[in-house]
């Protein structure tokens, strides 16, 4: 099997190939031990970031806003890093982050959806079917007009 591309395709990378197919039924669990599956909301943001990573950092304002304001309308954060989850547990009591966080210590997840570089977003309708992929700081602004538009909702500064 060989595989050939023009060109990479930008922004998200490779995952942006993921465009249009369903997330796998990966078995996930939460830094607590509850199961996660990665569908059954109107639209959920999975974000991998990493507790290390300053743009992932940088992005947490927009993931708090998107969050304060659209989890009633059906959105769900889950973040995926690939560090243990004593660690990210520290850093949730610390920033008081009130979305599932996972750890992936194997990257299964991350390798599956061929994300090359955090943070990077996958946003997810509610079949599990990916709809669009962000990445970088960049990303994020493009990240939160998208997901607000799909749920219709004003931006945070409004």
């Amino acid at each position: 099997l060989s595989l050939t591309l023009a060109a990479r395709p930008e922004p998200g990378g490779f995952a942006n190939l993921f465009v249009g197919t369903t997330v796998p039924v990966s078995q996930l669990v939460d830094i607590d031990g509850a199961p996660v599956l990665l569908r059954g909301h109107q639209l959920m943001v999975v974000d991998f970031w990493a507790t290390w990573c300053l743009p992932c950092l940088v992005a947490t304002p927009t993931l708090e806003d998107l969050h304060t304001d659209l989890a009633d309308r059906g959105l769900a954060i889950v973040a995926v890093s690939d560090e243990d989850a004593r660690s990210i547990r520290r850093y949730r009591d610390r920033a008081r982050v009130p979305w599932t966080l996972v750890s992936d210590p194997t990257a299964q997840l991350q390798s599956e959806l061929m994300v090359e570089a955090i943070p990077t977003w996958f946003v997810v309708d509610a079949d599990g079917t990916v709809v669009a992929v962000y990445s970088g700081a960049n990303g994020v602004a493009a990240l939160d007009a998208d997901v607000r538009r799909r749920l219709a909702a004003p931006a945070a500064d409004d």
